[in-house]
């Protein structure tokens, strides 16, 4: 188990990074907090090449689902600068006000980028040491069938009782054991109970039994 301690020292170095809101939303576990920050790095990485990709060009009201994916992201665990810096720029696509867009983006991307590296790096000393507990563990990634469908099953009820810590334990749980379609699956499901994505989540969840 990770404790509240543990993920304010291990993360005291990510500027821009509230914890303790961040920690808040999730009812201050610190298990559940990890997870939504591990999933929110891959997020936001795919958000931000798309941005570098499109801004240029005459069409930036496309921008506006980056902007407000990024601004739900940073929101929930507890970056609210950066999400308030998102949230001007998807009301600036909105509106196509291009010329905002490329004065301003340049700088938030950047600003984007330099926590997200911080934030990786942080969550990478974490994974590495989990792994290596691990295998001196003699971790078992295996997972019977019948045991598998008692999982999604227990994760589908987690759903129904809007339990964010439970469902976001579970879909990890599976998640590593998966391969194939399923894997897939379940990294679209961490996506959206990320951003609490309940009714979201249930449906990726029928298609695995």
């Amino acid at each position: 188990m990770q404790s509240e301690e543990a993920v304010y020292f291990m993360l005291e170095g990510v500027t821009g990074l509230n914890i303790k809101i961040g920690m808040g939303h999730v009812l201050n576990s610190a298990e559940s907090y990890i997870k939504i920050l591990r999933v929110g790095t891959g997020n936001i990485e795919e958000q931000i090449a798309s941005i570098k990709a499109g801004y240029k060009t005459e069409a930036v009201a496309g921008l506006r689902i980056n902007f407000h994916s990024l601004k739900g992201i940073f929101s929930n665990i507890g970056a609210d600068k950066l999400a308030e810096s998102s949230e001007r720029l998807e009301l600036a696509a909105k509106n196509e006000e291009a010329d905002y867009i490329r004065e301003n983006v340049q700088a938030y991307i950047e600003e984007v980028e330099s926590f997200h590296q911080k934030l990786k790096e942080a969550l990478d000393l974490h994974d590495g040491g989990l792994e290596a507990a691990s295998v001196l563990e003699g971790e078992d990634s295996s997972m019977p069938p019948e045991k598998y469908a008692e999982k999604v099953n227990l994760a589908k009820e987690a759903v129904r009782q809007f339990d964010f810590a439970e469902i976001t334990e579970i879909l990890e749980e599976l998640e590593k054991v998966s391969q194939g379609r399923k894997k897939e699956i379940l990294e679209e499901a961490l996506d959206e109970i990320s951003e609490f994505q309940y009714d979201a989540v249930m449906e990726l969840l029928d298609q695995l039994l």
